[in-house]
């Protein structure tokens, strides 16, 4: 997912991860780390995420979606 908070710009590098969320550090907005959707506001948008799979012990991004 992308790095920058929908809400304002934060990265959301610097907040806080507990399951599949992390916490904006700004304005305590939650997105969804396995695709980007908001859990809680104040954001409104989703972040940008992309495709991930994982095949033999590799990662792999679909960076084209």
């Amino acid at each position: 997912m992308n790095n920058l908070c929908s809400h304002g710009n934060a990265k959301l590098c610097d907040g806080f991860v507990e399951g599949h969320r992390v916490e904006c550090p700004f304005h305590q907005a939650l997105f969804d780390v396995r695709d980007g959707t908001v859990s809680c506001g104040p954001a409104t948008e989703p972040v940008k995420s992309w495709p991930v799979k994982i095949e033999n012990g590799r990662v792999f991004l679909n960076l084209v979606s």
